[in-house]
């Protein structure tokens, strides 16, 4: 996970900075900032694509057992 998610966490990064950078720069026009904050959700999403993604391949590794400690272990008991 950390090998996938490190490329896209540091793209993300790039992007809020360059958000920001707007802000400071007083560049801050409407389409600028529309186009900014796509690409920083764009990012985000990848990030969490590889997060949930992960707990599917974990999910598919483990026994029934494990899978029910997995569940209450990250969702509480129900």
């Amino acid at each position: 996970m950390f090998a996938e998610s490190r490329p896209k966490s540091a793209r993300l990064l790039e992007a809020e900075a360059k958000l920001k950078k707007l802000f400071a720069d007083g560049a801050a026009g409407e389409a600028a900032v529309r186009a900014a904050v796509a690409e920083v959700e764009r990012a985000r999403s990848e990030v969490r694509l590889v997060h949930l993604l992960t707990h599917l391949k974990t999910r598919d590794l483990l026994t029934e057992a494990q899978r029910r400690v997995y569940h209450e272990a990250r969702w509480g008991t129900r």
